[in-house]
């Protein structure tokens, strides 16, 4: 995939005659080392592109988090946070 391509919106796929027209989710943070194409049962198309990036190192604190999994929630942390099943 050229950056050309990427600017104009467009996704040149081998052994197609045309290109794909593609909507950005995000800017990419440098040029994909590889491409994936799926398609879902609605028909629709999804392409996931692997690009490297310099990761940040993530802020240290000293709290700690309880993390109960159940039935009705799919977990229940010691803070009161939900997450619905």
């Amino acid at each position: 995939m050229s950056s050309r391509s990427a600017a104009l919106g467009q996704l040149f796929i081998a052994k197609s005659k045309e290109s794909l027209n593609i909507r950005w989710s995000r800017k990419l943070p440098s040029e994909p080392s590889s491409v994936a194409l799926s398609k879902d049962g609605a028909g629709r198309y999804f392409v996931s592109m692997l690009c490297e990036f310099e990761a940040k190192p993530m802020p240290t604190n000293n709290k700690t988090v309880g993390i109960d999994l159940g039935l009705n929630d799919l977990f229940i942390t010691s803070d009161g946070e939900k997450s619905g099943n």
